[in-house]
């Protein structure tokens, strides 16, 4: 079903995860049991995992819940209407709509959301696969990853801007740019869009 995905991005970490725990997450997050079919076979299959060094990870199950409530404050369309389920190595967050499937993107550093596919499939196999570099700045991602050393990056980090836009940083200047912890960013980044 994801062949395309599968077929351009690496695996490069597959961190364990329990399937037992999905059930109990999504009921946290009030997720009936006949809600987003594709969406579970998806998690069942990806949870954990981290593709290209970092450039692209779906969340561990136990995680979707954390993810998806501390985006509350930036985001409160979000709340009761979607679940993150992803991150780009940038911080950026996909979200799946609980009324309909489709896949949003959520930029914590400004406050932005996009829709992007229709489906979670068509989210992995035509916007991930045909348009790599606007869904995850992957050539940014290269230069980044070539400058630091090709050191991966670790699951529960992103990389983030030293200086945030709203004080003048530039987005794309690769030394304004540094590994953190992904909740401290985005709680951050909450704070400077005036909302906590």
């Amino acid at each position: 079903m994801y062949d395309r995905f599968l077929n351009k991005f690496t695996l490069t970490d597959n961190s364990e995860t329990k399937h037992a725990v999905l059930e109990t997450e999504l009921e946290k997050l009030n997720i009936p049991e006949n809600k987003l079919e594709q969406f579970r076979s998806f998690l069942v299959e990806f949870s954990g995992k981290t593709f290209d060094n970092g450039l692209y990870r779906i969340y561990k199950n136990c995680d979707l819940f954390r993810a998806t409530t501390r985006l509350f404050g930036i985001f409160p369309g979000v709340n009761g209407k979607a679940i993150v389920f992803a991150s780009s190595w940038i911080g950026e967050q996909f979200a799946i709509r609980i009324n309909d499937g489709s896949v949003v993107m959520l930029r914590p550093e400004t406050g932005e959301a996009f829709d992007v596919a229709d489906s979670i499939i068509e989210f992995h196999n035509r916007c991930l696969v045909d348009k790599t570099d606007s869904a995850l700045e992957s050539e940014l991602f290269i230069s980044w990853l070539k400058s630091n050393g090709s050191t991966p990056i670790p699951y529960e980090s992103c990389v983030g801007l030293v200086i945030p836009l709203s004080l003048g940083g530039v987005s794309n200047d690769l030394t304004n740019m540094e590994i953190c912890d992904s909740d401290v960013y985005i709680e951050t980044c909450s704070q400077i869009n005036g909302v906590t």
